[in-house]
């Protein structure tokens, strides 16, 4: 009963030094990778790290026992800070992988071979307008809003993360013509026919 104890409280003050160190965008990144977990209306109201792991804590995601997806979600929302997992590893349990970031069912993105030319071309020349461009993908402005806020000086990462999020709703249904439709809608006729033409360069 004791180790039990001593352990919760070792992870306790884990979870502690961790919200001491997590930046509010990186808080701001861990709530879009958690969307499938927790809904829009319950993410509005996290305003921190710790807020988060209480909900995740009650949700059963993570817990003193179970810490793989929580270096799940600090290896991608920090983009692999050194300093941060570090503090995970010095506690992960032993019967833990402390080398490998688990996939979790609900973050497996739905890839699309054909589309991943038109992307990388789109990352590269979309810059500021991939707002407008992707709301005409079907991407809400709430998912927009957090992309902006998650990654606000890097509009590379926020053009693959929206386009991800409209991958993953059309599956399937996605395609070429959608994006060039979408080019279409917001004046970038220069990518519209690049597209069209199967011109990445």
């Amino acid at each position: 009963m004791a180790d039990a104890s001593q352990k919760q409280m070792s992870y306790r003050t884990m979870i502690l030094k961790l919200s001491n160190m997590i930046k509010p965008e990186e808080v701001q990144a861990m709530k879009f990778l958690c969307k499938d977990f927790i809904k829009a209306a319950q993410r509005d109201k996290i305003k921190d790290f710790l807020e988060l792991i209480t909900i995740l804590e009650e949700r059963k995601e993570i817990s003193s026992e179970k810490t793989n997806f929580l270096l799940f979600l600090l290896e991608n929302a920090t983009k692999g800070r050194r300093d941060v997992l570090d503090v995970v590893h010095e506690y992960q349990p032993q019967d833990e992988s402390v080398d490998a970031i688990p996939e979790y069912p609900a973050q497996r993105d739905y890839t699309n071979p054909e589309l991943r030319q038109p992307i990388e071309l789109l990352k590269r020349k979309l810059g500021r307008d991939w707002r407008f461009f992707v709301r005409n993908l079907g991407v809400d402005d709430f998912d927009i809003d957090n992309l902006g806020d998650a990654y606000p000086r890097d509009v590379k990462e926020q053009i693959h993360r929206a386009i991800k999020i409209y991958l993953n709703e059309k599956r399937e249904r996605s395609s070429k013509q959608d994006l060039i439709d979408a080019c279409k809608k917001v004046k970038r006729m220069d990518l519209a026919r690049k597209l069209e033409a199967d011109d990445y360069n």
